[in-house]
């Protein structure tokens, strides 16, 4: 499949406008700038002192739980451009320009949010002399220019998004929280980067560092012959050969394990007890045009559920039990592993499907194949998220759904305040294993609308 004739998410402008609003301190500088111009350096200078930190929150006067979110950016620019995910829609970029305060370089611009959202967002400025890097030619390009805006240098809070951009993550009050705190920031050398490529088997064994607890070990398998591509098995302390365990099958491996050490926040959330201790597989997507042709139309789960599970099975001591097998995935990656779990349910029975790529018909092709009333699925579980503000896919899920438990499949119907981003995707994973793997000290869902979402189980 070739980048011209593989198919395409469709783009439709936002259904309703990003939900734009002002914010009575950016209101009340910019009349007294109107009124008193030549306080223009004097007035800047006290905002700035005044925002010790942004993204600004304000309680919104007017409405319960939701809060005046206002960015802020600072610099000389003919025009800025707010990217945030999927509040900045790529069919009407204008909604997006920030404000100047006058006299000043002082950029801004508010939206109202409930107070569950969280985002991730990045400023992209155009110099005077310049075109804007967004309207330089194709979609791709826009894109393009879009992930690779700057992160707000007054937000220490970051996530990287796939293309390896690191932007800022805003996240109000009631945002689902990862259980020990903050999302875990480990450095490089203590994620094991140096060992991230090499040769064969244990190339990469040793400590893991010192961010974990209680590190464990990570494996480098370049054996292109055997599997097809590079893979990496992380084993926490935790496990011994004395038993089998449960194993995680990640998808877009690289990302996960090179942009955010998951291997290392979950081995926290094992040693705290929330999560059963499990073997973490991180499977190489190949690039682009690969993981477009693999995670797409492509059955990818007869490589999961044969060649590699086969191969695990001889090294590591995995569990042969397949509800203790999860195969975990992002955007195409969810939709691969809801097709696994429907084809290769008596193989990995399973699964983390967050944001599937659900405007494609296969899986739906797939499922309308099936004889529901054998309940063909029975035994197999998933937790299937998606965000509110993805306004392509969140409609399609319901169908999807429905589907699934008709095969006799237990869903975990889960719809959070987001968009197609790691931002959320990382925070969620907490909640998605606790569901699926839980350990000793399991937490309950944490924030109210997941509990209402959850509730949807019982429909």
């Amino acid at each position: 499949m070739t980048a011209s004739t593989r198919p395409t998410p469709p783009k439709l402008p936002r259904p309703q406008r990003a939900p734009l609003a002002t914010s009575p301190t950016l209101d009340a500088v910019h009349q007294r700038l109107l009124e008193r111009p030549q306080l223009a350096s004097q007035l800047q200078a006290q905002l700035w002192q005044q925002v010790t930190s942004t993204p600004l929150l304000e309680a919104d006067p007017t409405q319960e739980d939701k809060y005046l979110v206002t960015f802020l950016w600072r610099g000389a620019a003919q025009r800025v451009l707010l990217f945030v995910n999927r509040l900045t829609d790529e069919k009407n970029l204008a909604d997006s320009y920030m404000r100047r305060l006058p006299g000043t370089d002082t950029w801004y611009l508010t939206y109202r949010m409930d107070a569950d959202w969280r985002a991730s967002y990045c400023f992209l400025p155009a110099p005077a002399a310049a075109q804007a890097p967004w309207l330089q030619g194709s979609q791709v390009r826009l894109r393009q220019a879009l992930d690779g805006g700057l992160p707000d240098p007054h937000n220490p809070v970051t996530c990287t998004n796939r293309r390896g951009f690191v932007q800022s993550v805003v996240s109000l009050p009631l945002a689902p929280a990862w259980p020990l705190g903050e999302w875990p920031v480990f450095s490089d050398a203590a994620a094991g980067a140096d060992r991230f490529d090499g040769g064969g088997l244990g190339a990469g064994r040793g400590d893991a560092g010192a961010g974990s607890l209680d590190a464990g070990r990570l494996d480098v398998v370049a054996d292109l012959d055997t599997l097809g591509r590079q893979i990496w098995v992380y084993t926490p302390a935790l496990i011994g050969r004395a038993q089998s365990w449960p194993v995680l099958l990640v998808l877009d491996g690289e990302v996960w394990l090179k942009r955010h050490h998951l291997h290392l926040a979950l081995a926290q959330l094992m040693e705290a007890g929330l999560i059963a201790p499990a073997y973490i597989v991180f499977i190489d997507s190949g690039g682009t045009e690969q993981r477009w042709q693999e995670l797409g139309e492509s059955d990818f789960g007869r490589y999961l559920s044969g060649p590699l599970l086969n191969w695990l099975k001889t090294h590591y001591a995995i569990s042969p039990n397949p509800a203790e097998r999860v195969v975990i995935g992002q955007s195409l990656g969810a939709l691969t592993v809801l097709r696994t779990l429907v084809a290769y349910p008596q193989l990995i029975g399973a699964g983390i499907s967050q944001s599937a790529s659900l405007w494609q018909d296969v899986l739906f092709n797939e499922l309308n194949a099936l004889d529901a009333r054998q309940t063909p699925l029975a035994g197999t579980r998933a937790w299937i998220e998606v965000g509110s503000q993805e306004w392509i896919l969140a409609p399609l899920q319901p169908k999807a759904v429905h589907q699934l438990r008709q095969a006799g499949m237990q869903v975990k119907d889960m719809v959070y305040n987001g968009g197609h981003d790691y931002a959320c995707w990382r925070i969620n994973l907490a909640s998605a294993l606790m569901q699926l793997l839980p350990g000793p000290n399991a937490l309950p869902p944490l924030s109210a609308l997941e509990a209402a979402e959850a509730s949807g189980q019982a429909k």
